[in-house]
C-alpha cells in the first residue's frame, strides 16, 4: 500500500494537526533554510517538534503555527528556534558509534 507525503507525516501518536501540521513542518524548515542554509528533510519532523516544542510552550503559543508567526516577527525568537536546530557541540569523535562502526565491521575488511 502506497501512503502520501500527508499520511507519512505523524511526528508522534497523539499530537493533534492542529498543534503541529505538515504545514507547519514545512513552513519551519523554510524558515530555517532561509536563515541558516539548513535542509529539513521530511523525515526529521520529529526531531523539529520535539526541539521547537518546548519555545511553543515557553513563548506562551498553543500552537506551532502561533509561533512561527511570533518568530517571524521576533528576531530573538527566531535565534532561539535556530539554536534549538542546530547542533552547537560538535567534535572530531561527537559520533563514537561511527568510529566504532568502522572499526569493528570496516576497518577487518581492509
Amino acid at each position: 500500500m502506497k501512503h502520501t507525503k500527508a499520511e507519512k507525516f505523524k511526528p508522534f501518536p497523539g499530537i493533534s494537526q492542529d498543534v503541529y501540521s505538515q504545514t507547519d513542518f514545512r513552513k519551519l524548515s523554510h524558515i530555517i533554510h532561509d536563515v541558516a542554509g539548513i535542509v529539513m528533510a521530511p523525515e526529521k519532523a520529529a526531531l523539529v517538534y520535539s526541539r521547537i516544542a518546548p519555545l511553543v510552550r515557553a513563548s506562551g503559543q498553543q500552537t506551532f503555527s502561533g509561533y512561527i508567526d511570533l518568530i517571524r516577527q521576533d528576531p530573538n525568537e527566531l535565534r532561539k528556534t535556530v539554536n534549538a536546530l542546530t547542533t552547537n557541540h560538535t567534535f572530531f569523535h561527537r559520533e563514537q558509534h561511527h568510529f566504532d562502526h568502522l572499526t569493528s565491521k570496516v576497518r577487518p575488511l581492509l
